[in-house]
């Protein structure tokens, strides 16, 4: 038998949009982790992975700190395996 699913309606005004700003970036952070991950495969070592991913970043002119950004981009492609 089905769930049954509370309304979206009930959620409706609980959060706030996200800023436009805010969504491009993550949507180039996002799609520059794809990238990486469709152009080098699985097996490698985290650091090329690390490397490869800032990058990436740096050509498309985002600014980051390394080692934060890598535990982001290690977060989305463990999600891009399910």
């Amino acid at each position: 038998m089905p769930q049954k699913h509370q309304s979206t309606k009930y959620n409706q005004g609980k959060y706030s949009p996200i800023p436009p700003e805010l969504e491009l970036l993550a949507s180039e952070i996002v799609d520059a982790a794809y990238s990486v991950h469709k152009n080098l495969g699985p097996g490698l070592l985290e650091k090329i992975y690390e490397v490869c991913f800032c990058h990436e970043l740096s050509k498309r002119g985002l600014y980051f700190n390394a080692r934060w950004i890598f535990q982001f981009y290690m977060m989305v492609w463990s999600l891009m395996k399910v």
